[in-house]
């Protein structure tokens, strides 16, 4: 099975969009350091776990070899 080219439609929209959400989830942390209410907490947990998946989607959409796939027998 083959890749796909690193400069593929799907890879540069993938790209895009995690990044994108790695720029919300900071401004979320920045607005709920800002803040001292349990909702500011909570929001930080969250941020977190948006940065962790967008990361996890742009390391994925660049290198696609690195899930694991079934190979046909």
């Amino acid at each position: 099975m083959t890749d796909r080219p690193a400069s593929s439609p799907l890879t540069s929209t993938l790209v895009v969009i995690g990044l994108g959400t790695v720029l919300v989830a900071a401004v979320g942390a920045i607005a709920g350091a800002l803040s001292d209410d349990f909702a500011a907490t909570f929001g930080r947990v969250g941020t977190v776990g948006m940065v962790v998946v967008a990361i996890l989607g742009v390391l994925v959409a660049v290198r696609p070899s690195l899930v694991p796939t079934r190979r046909p027998r």
